[in-house]
């Protein structure tokens, strides 16, 4: 679970890479937050909830934008897709959410004001490091793994699983709260580099083998 700090080196606003990047998914360069999700578009992920929180979010910042950042899952979980697809279009929010299966994962947290992972279970998510790595202020759910990653109110934020309630409130204090964001990103960054860089992680699993 190391993270390369040389591939995730923090935000850098690159306004031409940023503004092609948009054009090409459809998203408004000038939306206010921009919140995203990075993972395989599975029910465990907490998707339903992040969906419900971000249309009560649009009530408060209408401008707002939701991005997936996809992975493609496989097998009897594939029709999850189709029903989040379904309710994106339903809802009337397919100019609000956009997923993609773009690869470049440093270049589209480069677009985010806040991370999200609503997990209903994980191991040790890697996509929450990289978020932190990147300089982007996280929310996960307070599950194993996610928890020895986020310490609440310090490097990130942490909510119930299940609870569209508790994640509308945490994005919109994010939204709202720049000195917070300052102190969540500094401690976060501080975190992988402490904790999870890549030599460290293979040094502990060298010791462990030896």
């Amino acid at each position: 679970g190391g993270i390369d700090l040389t591939k995730f080196n923090g935000k850098v606003i690159n306004d031409k890479l940023r503004n092609e990047i948009c054009n090409e998914i459809g998203m408004n360069k000038d939306a206010f937050p921009i919140i995203g999700f990075c993972g395989r578009l599975t029910y465990e992920k907490g998707l339903n909830e992040l969906v419900l929180a971000f249309e009560n979010v649009l009530e408060r910042f209408p401008n707002a934008n939701l991005l997936f950042i996809a992975l493609k899952a496989e097998g009897e979980r594939d029709s999850f897709q189709s029903k989040l697809d379904n309710k994106i279009y339903k809802s009337s929010l397919n100019t609000k959410i956009f997923i993609t299966y773009r690869k470049d994962v440093p270049n589209l947290l480069n677009l985010l004001d806040i991370f999200v992972l609503p997990s209903y279970r994980e191991g040790l998510p890697r996509s929450i490091m990289e978020a932190m790595a990147m300089g982007v202020p996280v929310i996960g759910t307070n599950i194993r793994g996610i928890r020895e990653e986020i310490i609440d109110g310090e490097n990130g934020l942490l909510v119930a699983p299940k609870n569209a309630t508790q994640l509308t409130e945490a994005i919109l204090l994010l939204s709202n709260n720049m000195d917070l964001r300052k102190k969540l990103i500094k401690n976060a960054r501080s975190t992988i580099k402490n904790n999870f860089r890549i030599d460290l992680v293979l040094n502990r699993i060298e010791n462990i083998y030896k």
